[in-house]
């Protein structure tokens, strides 16, 4: 986590990182990347970062 906020600010970025769960209101949280890639476009996400990938949903 050090190492990704540091990046953040080394780039001029607020070197902030918020948790939260990822569902959709009245699911469960995301428990594979079927259900994460379902999740992000139900809510509009326009990127979704998985593990060391960053998926475009635009």
């Amino acid at each position: 986590m050090y190492q990704i906020l540091d990046e953040l600010r080394r780039l001029g970025a607020p070197p902030v990182s918020i948790n939260t769960s990822f569902n959709v209101r009245g699911e469960p949280v995301v428990d594979d990347v079927r259900q994460a890639l379902e999740a992000a476009r139900t809510i509009g996400l326009d990127f979704l970062v998985l593990n060391d990938r960053v998926v475009d949903l635009k």
